[in-house]
Parts: structure tokens; C-alpha cells; sequence
């Protein structure tokens, strides 16, 4: 995956590596996810895990959910609705849009 922080447009000088939009003290991490039905794929760079936040409106709890990342799977099962996601994310957010029935904590290492 192509680094979005490097301004690819502007010519440089003196140095060998193009200039980057913002200070970058530390790795960063990125995951990118597409969903079709139940199915999830993620491809991920600089990252050993993540939280994936599930809402009822765009996935059917009453079957499997599946997670693939990097082509590997690493999750495939039901999820349960919880008032305490739902609760927590809401307080978090504050977003009455964004309300998350479930969450499924991905861990990519093995």
C-alpha cells in the first residue's frame, strides 16, 4: 500500500525521499477494509491488530461473519449484539449515525 503521507507532486532538491504532509515521529499503521455481505477484507500495513465495529444496519448478526486479512482468515463465527459495545462507542463518538452493535478484536499476529 502506497504511503498517503508522501506528496508525490512537489519536486525535491536535495533530498532522495519526497516530502511528507506531516511529521511522522513514529510508524504509523494502516488498514484498509472492504465489505461485501457478512465478509470483510482487510488489507493491513504496520499493524497487530485492530478493532473492527459491526452495525446491524450493514451486517445480518443472524449469520457468520467473515474476516480476512492480508488473505488469511482470522475470524469466522457469530457475533452477539451488545448494549455495552453500543454504549461505549456512542459515548465515544457521540454520533447518533455511527451506533455499533458488536465489535470483533482482530489479532494478526499468530
Amino acid at each position: 500500500m502506497p504511503d498517503v503521507n508522501v506528496v508525490k507532486e512537489v519536486e525535491t532538491s536535495d533530498s532522495s525521499e519526497p516530502p511528507s504532509l506531516f511529521d511522522k515521529t513514529k510508524p504509523s499503521g494502516r488498514v484498509d477494509l472492504v465489505r461485501t455481505g457478512n465478509t470483510v477484507q482487510a488489507a493491513t500495513s504496520g499493524v497487530a491488530a485492530f478493532t473492527l465495529l459491526l452495525s446491524p444496519e450493514k451486517f445480518d448478526f443472524s449469520q457468520p461473519v467473515k474476516v480476512v486479512a492480508n488473505g488469511r482468515e482470522v475470524f469466522n463465527g457469530r457475533v452477539e449484539r451488545s448494549v455495552q459495545t453500543l454504549l461505549k462507542w456512542a459515548a465515544r463518538d457521540n454520533d447518533r449515525t455511527m451506533l455499533y452493535g458488536a465489535e470483533i478484536n482482530i489479532k494478526l499476529t499468530p
